[in-house]
């Protein structure tokens, strides 16, 4: 997975993981790296699909409808 950097506020990135990771909510192996939006553009494409899915959380669809086709949306209680 790729995280777009925060630089300083990477650390809390990192915490997150870990205790994702000794919870067992995702793979200890998973393979993390951060990367600077200016070496990998392609980082706003997920900035738009979240945004559009939390839009949609708050009761406004209409992003969220125009990418629906593209996201597949799984429930974890």
């Amino acid at each position: 997975m790729t995280l777009e950097s925060r630089y300083a506020d990477d650390r809390l990135d990192r915490s997150l993981l870990t205790s994702m990771r000794r919870s067992l909510r995702i793979s200890l192996t998973m393979e993390v790296c951060w990367a600077s939006p200016y070496d990998e553009p392609l980082l706003w494409a997920a900035d738009a699909f979240a945004g559009a899915t939390t839009w949609w959380l708050d009761g406004q669809p209409q992003c969220f409808k125009v990418l629906a086709d593209r996201i597949r949306v799984i429930c974890l209680d």
